[in-house]
This record gives C-alpha cells, structure tokens and sequence, in this order.
C-alpha cells in the first residue's frame, strides 16, 4: 500500500471514531460538518442502532430539511438493511462491529436479518420526513388547537413569493395617498435599488414573529421605535440634517483657537495649506456652511470616518495639536451620532414599510385558508409548547 492509501485509510479510520460517540441513540449529538463528510451516515447508523436495540419502526421520526435529504436517508437506510439479509454470519458481524457497541450475538445477527422485512411489513414505516411534511402532518391533525383553518393549502415558495410581490404592489400603491408610507418609502428609495428593497422586505417577512413579539413586549410600533432610538443615542427630534448642521459650528472658544491654528497652517506645507483653507473658508461663512461642512469634516476624518493619523505637520502641529485635536474628536462624535441617526431613520422607514407588506400578505394568506414554510414551523412550536401541548404529544 502506498504512502497515499495509507494516509486516506488513516483519515477514514480518525473519521470512523469521531462519528461513533454520535451514532449512539443513547447520546443527544449535535453534528457540524461541511458537505460530503458524514453527516447523513452518522443519522442512518443512529437509525440502525435504535432498530437493532428493538424500537419499534413506527416509533422513529427523522426530520430532515429537503426531500432530497429525505429520500436520501430512506435510500440508504433500505440498502443498509437489504445488505445485512443477504450476508453471512462472518460478513454480517464485520459489518454490525461498525456501529454496534459491544459484542455481536447471534440474536443479534438474527435480529439484523429480519428488520428489513419488519420495516417493509410496519404500517406506515419509519418516518422519515422533511421538518414541513412534519408540521404539516400535525397541523392537519389539531388544527383547532393550532387555531389554523380545517382544510388549509400549504403555499410553496413560488407561491408566496407571489403573495408577497402583490402585497408589496398594494402598499406601494397606498403609499401615493398615505403620508406615513410615503415619507417611509421615500427614505428607503434613496438608499436601496428595487432588488435589494425585496430582499429586505423578504427578510423582514421572515422575522415576522420575533419583530411581532418584540413589538407586542415594548407596547407597540410607536414604543419599540423609541427603545431602538435610545439603544443608540439617538434623541426625540433629532436628524441627520440637524446634526450635520452641527458639524459646521464649532463652540465659540474652539472656533476662536480654530481661527488661530488656521493662520498658523496656511503657512506651512501643501497640505496644512489646504486644511487650514477649509477651516477659514467655513468659519467665514457665517451661517452659509451647508455646502462646505462636508470637505471641511474631510480635513480631520477618513472616508473610514476615523480621525487622521497627522493633522499638521511637525512645528505647526506642535503649537496647534490641541485644538486641531479637539476639534477633530467632536467632528468624529457628530459623524457618529449622524450615523446612528440614519440607521434608527431607516429602520423605522423599513418597520413602517415592511409592517404594512406583512398586513397585506397576511390578509392575502386569510382569504386563501393558506399557510407558508414559515406559519407551518411558528404554529407547530406554538402548538407543541402550549397549554394542550399534553393531549398533543
């Protein structure tokens, strides 16, 4: 055997006794792996194991997230079994020695060969489901305690992406007579494209139940809207216009030193020209400073809006470090207040927006008797976790 079969067998054996500790049904296992390592052959050895300590097919339920993963597993779980009927007595035990834990008795043997006519003979079989099929299943079965319609249609993706684009469609047309959505709408506009204004209400969609929640607990939209503004400093009132405003006025003492350290780099290097050039130009703009305030604050902040490692050179600085200084760090608290201001702005356009899609989507869903990917997950949890979660189970 040469040095490279040698060191793939070496690697298949190390990945052999790490996946054993997960394959026993006895031990609650959580596998994390990247694709093509093992992880559907650690669940079917799990499944064999629970078989081959006697557990009834029927008693098994495997959830899995596709129907390709799905029939994967019933695929290999019906070659495995199919396998263990044909062999010997010798060939048998090598094979149960993989996944079995002790020794291999001849009840053993014999249990293996039977349990592939036992699955096939077991009304209904293994289960081996995708996590929707699942909650579906359940939600047919109690769909009053669920509080879903009798005979509800399950939306596929296709679907409800469908559903969606035409409650979009309708609250954007609302938006042209109602104030509320059209100051929101005109704030997300000018920052996202068409594409990504339907992946964020996508994504909004998808947390439908954790931002509902968290709405339902602050005391409504108006309520967590203000928590979020407080969680980043934002006050009442305040915009990024107003602070941007700010940036272009500093205090008068500061503004008084500003002056001099101005005078001071306007003798120096090319750049110390420059930046003192902006910081006369807008202290003599009096209250003309919108269009300046913006190359000005270039002067002391990166595009990375951190201050500048040199804000004058060696002599000038010296004298003027202070100011220059202090100057910058208010400059860089207003960029970030000014920041946060935008993200509180644009979450409450999005809030506002999204919120308004989610009602009309779910009204769309109402009049269908329908249900989504998502509503069959949050209402199974919610049904399975409740008061009658008992006569459920």
């Amino acid at each position: 055997m040469d040095a490279t079969a040698t060191s793939r067998k070496s690697q298949i054996e190390q990945a052999g006794a790490a996946q054993r500790p997960a394959i026993d049904p006895a031990a609650s296992a959580w596998v994390m792996a990247n694709a093509g390592t093992g992880k559907t052959k650690v669940l079917t050895d799990r499944l064999l194991r629970l078989l081959l300590a006697g557990t009834p097919p029927s008693k098994i339920l495997c959830l899995t997230f596709t129907k390709a993963a799905a029939a994967e597993m019933r695929n290999r779980l019906s070659a495995a079994l199919g396998l263990w009927s044909r062999l010997d007595d010798a060939a048998l035990r090598e094979e149960l020695k993989k996944i079995a834990a002790g020794f291999v008795s001849r009840d053993m043997l014999a249990r293996a060969r039977a349990l592939f006519a036992r699955v096939l003979e077991e009304p209904g079989g293994i289960y081996i489901l995708t996590l929707h099929a699942f909650c579906q299943a359940v939600l047919q079965r109690f769909p009053l305690e669920a509080r879903v319609p009798p005979h509800f249609q399950v939306l596929d993706e296709a679907q409800a992406a469908d559903l969606l684009a035409a409650a979009r469609d309708r609250v954007l047309d609302r938006a042209e007579s109602e104030a509320a959505l059209g100051a929101a709408l005109a704030v997300v506009a000018g920052r996202v494209d068409g594409e990504r204004f339907g992946e964020l209400l996508r994504e909004v969609l998808q947390r439908r139940g954790m931002l509902a929640a968290a709405i339902a607990r602050a005391g409504g939209q108006a309520r967590y809207l203000a928590a979020v503004a407080k969680r980043f400093g934002v006050k009442p009132g305040e915009t990024e216009a107003s602070v941007h405003a700010e940036m272009g006025r500093p205090p008068a003492a500061l503004a008084a030193r500003l002056r001099r350290a101005a005078a001071a780099l306007l003798e120096g290097s090319k750049t110390d020209r420059e930046r003192g050039q902006a910081i006369a130009d807008l202290l003599a703009a009096g209250n003309d400073r919108a269009a300046l305030i913006d190359g000005y604050s270039a002067q002391f902040l990166t595009g990375k809006g951190e201050i500048r490692k040199q804000l004058a050179t060696k002599g000038i600085g010296d004298a003027h470090k202070e100011t220059l200084q202090q100057e910058a760090e208010r400059l860089l608290a207003l960029h970030q207040r000014r920041l946060a201001i935008g993200v509180v702005e644009r979450t409450s356009a999005l809030l506002t927006l999204g919120l308004a899609v989610i009602d009309a989507y779910e009204r769309g869903k109402r009049d269908r008797a329908a249900l989504d990917y998502d509503d069959l997950i949050e209402r199974t949890g919610a049904l399975l976790e409740g008061e009658d979660r008992k006569s459920v189970v």
